[in-house]
């Protein structure tokens, strides 16, 4: 043993109330590290915001009434009634900075009258704010990926938006349905959401990504943002491909049956056998047991045409994972094996190059057929961390505080903002040991927990800037001669 561990093993147990005091220190530094986090990422982000209300009833500013919805999202807070309690207790007692104790009638009129595009402008200013605090890290993955895809905001059986879409089922009664396109960058551990934008009525996702795509561009400036998009089969069209070629970006996109000429020659030149595995994972655990993931690959693409005829020429290559579902049994030894009862296949084509190449960040990237694996893999979390939580935590797609007009649009921003607070104070509290032993995130209730007692905890008053010392000039020394000739 050495003796650094001797020493660390060696010492003695700390008492309980030793303990207690060590728990009450490293939660005031979370806490301090929360609201430090969160007057980061509203720094003026409520600055110069055109107020579309009468003359008459303006007791507070629009700046200070978003400032109360967008903490009541980071707080978790599912109704504005809740909105109402808990923010407007906080901003009673000092310590919601910039927060007013509004009503719930009063926020409900102001999300019917603010219009989308000022919900989507602070939204901007407060991923910008990220951006410059260097919050948003791309470490997961070889290059900065971006993962695409819709999202279903609000279901009801009337015309509630003019951006509602309507469904007409074979069976059953017409409904609407109010849908977006997100972006979350899936290369931050964070994985945060960068963008957001309503599909209109008369268009789907795919019509709208081609504008998607132009706004992305102009917030990626030397492609600090992104450089690699992930999306769905819906989006594994020549035109989509070309236009993101086109912008000096690589692209990850699954092949489906939209694709019926591409999938069959998918299909037919990659061989699914356990010499032509390049990368595998390990078995994991999911809903059905466990499961392991393999990556087959082609690089034969330069003659794929689609139905049409028309050639698919920049295409690099294709690849398959391929999904092994098991059971996990013990022997008597307890040697450990798993049966494999069920299996998956889903197919992707890209543009990725296949010898190592420089990325925008200046380093030398080789995207090896695990790292592929990886990335490919990566664009499920879009579903995973941002649609999941923001469904079952924040519960936006069945209790929307707002349910007319285009305030379930604003309020979906705020939503956003609040959803971005609360994943980085989640890495920012750091991690527990969960079922065996293995690091897991704390849940939302102490995320939660810890945004407001950060918030609610004392503020340093910032420290008065030290005055220069006084610099005194040097005594001049002169002759005694001068001296004498200048006395009368």
């Amino acid at each position: 043993m050495s003796a650094q561990n001797f020493k660390r093993n060696s010492r003695k147990p700390l008492s309980p109330a030793a303990v207690k005091r060590k728990r009450k220190k490293r939660a005031a530094k979370a806490n301090r590290k929360v609201a430090k986090l969160f007057d980061l990422v509203t720094k003026n982000a409520f600055d110069d915001l055109p107020d579309l209300r009468g003359r008459r009833g303006r007791r507070f500013s629009v700046a200070s009434l978003l400032m109360s919805l967008v903490l009541g999202a980071a707080l978790l807070l599912r109704s504005l009634r809740r909105v109402e309690e808990s923010v407007g207790y906080l901003a009673l007692s000092g310590s919601a900075k910039g927060a007013v104790a509004a009503s719930d009638t009063t926020l409900y009129r102001l999300l019917l009258k603010l219009p989308w595009m000022v919900a989507q402008e602070v939204f901007e200013r407060t991923v910008s704010n990220i951006r410059l605090a260097k919050k948003l890290r791309h470490t997961d993955l070889p290059l900065r990926t971006l993962a695409v895809d819709g999202k279903n905001l609000l279901t009801m059986y009337r015309r509630f938006s003019r951006f509602a879409q309507a469904v007409q089922p074979s069976e059953g009664r017409k409904y609407y349905k109010l849908m977006v396109i997100r972006a979350i960058s899936t290369s931050s551990p964070e994985k945060l959401s960068v963008y957001q934008r309503a599909v209109p009525g008369k268009t789907n996702e795919m019509g709208i990504f081609p504008a998607a795509l132009n706004d992305l561009m102009k917030r990626n400036t030397a492609k600090s943002l992104f450089e690699l998009v992930t999306a769905d089969g819906a989006y594994c069209t020549l035109g989509i491909t070309r236009q993101i070629e086109k912008k000096g970006l690589y692209f990850i996109l699954r092949l489906t049956d939209l694709q019926p000429s591409l999938m069959a020659l998918a299909k037919n030149r990659i061989a699914v056998s356990p010499t032509a595995c390049l990368a595998r994972s390990n078995w994991e655990a999911c809903k059905r047991g466990y499961k392991r993931v393999s990556l087959y690959r082609t690089t034969d693409v330069q003659d794929w045409c689609n139905a049409e005829a028309e050639s698919w020429d920049h295409l690099t290559q294709a690849f398959l994972l391929h999904t092994e579902f098991a059971k996990k049994r013990l022997g008597p030894k307890g040697e450990v094996s798993y049966t494999v009862f069920d299996e998956a296949n889903r197919h992707f084509v890209s543009n990725l190059p296949l010898d190592p190449f420089v990325s925008a960040s200046g380093k030398r990237v080789h995207m090896t057929p695990r790292e592929l694996l990886k990335t490919a893999r990566a664009h499920w979390e879009i579903e995973n961390f941002c649609f999941n939580n923001l469904d079952t935590a924040w519960s936006e797609d069945t209790s929307a505080p707002c349910r007319k007009g285009e305030g379930v649009l604003a309020y979906s921003y705020l939503a956003l903002i609040g959803y971005n607070i609360a994943q980085l104070a989640r890495y920012t509290i750091g991690y527990q040991l969960g079922p065996e032993r293995k690091r897991c995130f704390k849940s939302w209730q102490h995320v939660r927990d810890r945004i407001r007692d950060g918030l609610s905890a004392p503020r340093p008053s910032p420290r008065p800037k030290r005055r220069p010392a006084p610099t005194n000039p040097k005594p001049t020394f002169c002759p005694l001669e001068e001296v004498g000739k200048a006395l009368p």
